[in-house]
This record gives structure tokens, C-alpha cells and sequence, in this order.
């Protein structure tokens, strides 16, 4: 008994030191970005960045800011609302699925520029049904932002 004791114990000490030996020790800098490429700082790391058609408020021009902000579901196909007194240029989308299937292999969650909500899965139920393509319902965020005379 005390064998097999020491004998597992010494296989699991050996596991442990060949793991913790070969998690990622060889990983350097220069593997993970390059400081030559757009966002990357010269230490490699990736710098948030704002892009140049994001929707700020509070200018100093002396108008106030006003914000709109909806979220809800949406199914494959729809359109998502504008909130009364905004345009779709003073808005943006995101969405994701609302909910996983377990027979998905596959989901795509898209919001054009225009609100149209693409949400479509593959399913295959048994391996030896081919796939099939369905919609879906998506988890949607609509921030819009305008700035009037106060």
C-alpha cells in the first residue's frame, strides 16, 4: 500500500513540476504584437484607442448633451427603433446572442448601420443530420447622443 502511496505521489510531483515548468515560460514580448503596428505601444502591448467617428458630449460650445439608451431583444430580420428625436448617424448598436444552444455549432450576431439585426445559428442536432442555419434572437444596446442649445 505504502508503494502504491509513493508511487502516485511521485507521479503526481512529477506532473505538476513538468506542467508548471512548460506553462508559457517561453513566451516573449516580441510573440505577441510587434511596436511597429497601429495601437501597439514599443513595450508590444495593444493601446486602447478612440476612433475618430465616436459620439462624444459635452462640447464647450455651450450645448447640452442629451442621451438616449435602450436595450432589449431582437430577432433575426428586425429592425431596431430609433428613439424619437435622434437620427441613426447620432446612434450606435451592439448586440450578441441573447441566449446559447447547446446544438449550435456556429452564431453570428450583426446591427447594420442602418438597425437591421442579423442573428443567425448552426445547428446540428446528431452528428449524422447535416447542419442547418436558423435565426436566432440577439441582446441589443442603442446609445444615441445630440447636443442642443440649452
Amino acid at each position: 500500500m505504502k508503494k502504491t502511496y509513493f508511487l502516485f505521489s511521485l507521479i503526481g510531483f512529477l506532473g505538476v513540476l513538468f506542467l508548471t515548468s512548460c506553462g508559457g515560460a517561453d513566451l516573449d514580448p516580441g510573440r505577441l504584437a510587434h511596436a511597429d503596428e497601429p495601437g501597439v505601444d514599443a513595450g508590444g502591448l495593444i493601446v486602447p484607442e478612440i476612433k475618430n467617428d465616436a459620439i462624444t458630449a459635452g462640447s464647450t460650445s455651450g450645448k447640452k448633451p442629451v442621451i438616449a439608451v435602450d436595450a432589449y431583444f431582437a430577432s433575426n430580420g428586425s429592425t431596431i427603433t430609433v428613439p424619437t428625436g435622434f437620427t441613426v448617424a447620432q446612434c450606435k448598436f451592439t448586440a450578441s446572442v441573447a441566449n446559447v444552444d447547446a446544438n449550435s455549432i456556429s452564431t453570428r450576431v450583426t446591427i447594420s448601420n442602418t438597425g437591421v439585426v442579423t442573428c443567425l445559428k448552426t445547428v446540428q442536432e446528431r452528428e449524422e443530420i447535416p447542419p442547418t442555419t436558423v435565426g436566432c434572437v440577439a441582446s441589443y444596446t442603442i446609445i444615441c447622443i445630440k447636443e442642443v442649445d440649452q
